[in-house]
């Protein structure tokens, strides 16, 4: 709270915040806060579950991502084969 010291936009991203005993006070404590966005990213089911979805119902937005495809990652590399061996090894984590 000591960093917002002005009227600027101020951004807060939180991932694993499912870990963090009484998130959803701490979420709400956040959304009073007018010139601070709070991005909150998480796979937990207890974070995704319908009574936290409910709870926040019109105070935010679901954004659903999707991993690249090979073709977007390889876009980015010119070697082939070493884009095809990193995105392989961090495709078996999804």
């Amino acid at each position: 709270m000591s960093k917002l010291v002005n009227n600027n936009d101020y951004y807060l991203f939180i991932d694993k915040i499912q870990f963090c005993q009484d998130f959803e006070g701490v979420l709400n404590n956040f959304l009073h806060i007018k010139n601070l966005d709070v991005y909150v990213a998480g796979s937990n089911s207890k974070l995704l579950s319908k009574d936290i979805i409910s709870e926040f119902r019109e105070r935010g937005d679901k954004i659903h991502l999707s991993p690249l495809s090979f073709k977007e990652f390889h876009s980015n590399s010119n070697n082939f084969d070493e884009a095809y061996n990193t995105y392989i090894t961090f495709a078996k984590c999804l």
